[in-house]
């Protein structure tokens, strides 16, 4: 969805500063990790939560 941004070298640059991570965009396997947990039994308790994995972009 955001392949065109991606491929835009300023605004790579300009998210990495607005991210305390200093990332522009997330790989999917950063993603793929809430997933996982969110599926596994150590995730039994977790009910209507909002979990941004965002590299810190929300924080900022």
């Amino acid at each position: 969805m955001n392949e065109n941004l991606r491929a835009d070298p300023a605004r790579c640059a300009e998210v990495r500063t607005r991210t305390p991570t200093g990332q522009d965009f997330l790989p999917a396997e950063d993603m793929a990790g809430c997933a996982v947990f969110l599926a596994s039994d150590d995730a039994r308790s977790v009910h209507g939560a909002n979990v941004m994995v965002d590299a810190g972009w929300s924080a900022w």
